[in-house]
């Protein structure tokens, strides 16, 4: 994509946005552009890779303070190979940036983030994945807190690997961050396997996190996500 552009789906054309950059530790891209209620989507491409065992975890920020304050909008897909990840036409506010987590030893990623923006309206769309190690480990407790203000729908997943007994998962909702209550029935987890759950309709929070709510032991887990919709 470097230097031209590329169908964005019928959706507009895609338009370099970053790079292509090597990185070789964690960082952000700094203030990309001020969103005044566009439609925005992405492509993210990592053309090389190199380390042991590196991942690159790549988010959508966004700032409603000029960049005083940042939270997440959207998670790619974790990348450990050249490949791509796809974020779809989302409502964008404020300003954004690019936010990247590296993982591995001396890991490098070659990447470009290319995007569009029109002021078509789409239905509000969120994605989280959630890494916390407590979490995927089946201890008992809550992951991270992500601002779901204005969906309606959520549902997560959890992934295990070689589990003895898998943990319970469910959605926990909260209107300060502080305090929590769960909805729905908690459902168990399976050893190599996905599973998923949704909370019930009707509850609506301005925060949301993935938890554990019945211990697993000798539990290794992959990834955790979170997606909100209107």
């Amino acid at each position: 994509m470097s230097g031209g552009t590329v169908p964005a789906q019928g959706f507009l054309t895609l338009t370099p946005e970053f790079g292509p950059v090597t990185e070789t530790a964690t960082g952000n891209s700094g203030v990309l552009g001020v969103n005044e209620g566009l439609s925005f989507g992405s492509v993210l491409l990592v053309t090389q890779v190199t380390g042991t065992n590196p991942t690159l975890n790549l988010v959508l920020q966004v700032s409603l303070d000029n960049g005083a304050t940042w939270e997440d909008l959207w998670h790619f897909e974790q990348l450990t190979a050249p490949g791509e990840s796809i974020m779809p036409p989302l409502p964008v506010f404020g300003v954004h940036r690019l936010a990247w987590t590296l993982g591995g030893t001396n890991p490098a990623f070659t990447f470009q983030v290319s995007s569009t923006a029109s002021a078509q309206a789409v239905p509000l769309v969120r994605r989280f994945f959630d890494y916390t190690p407590a979490l995927l480990a089946g201890t008992l407790g809550g992951g991270v807190a992500f601002d779901v203000a204005g969906a309606k729908v959520l549902t997560g997943t959890i992934t295990l690997g070689a589990t003895t007994t898998p943990g319970s998962y469910a959605i926990q909702l909260s209107a300060d961050g502080t305090n929590w209550f769960t909805v729905g029935t908690p459902v168990a987890a399976v050893a190599n396997s996905t599973v998923g759950f949704m909370a019930p309709a009707g509850f609506t929070a301005k925060f949301a996190r993935l938890a554990c709510t019945s211990a697993g032991t000798s539990q290794t887990g992959t990834v955790a996500s979170l997606t909100a919709m209107t």
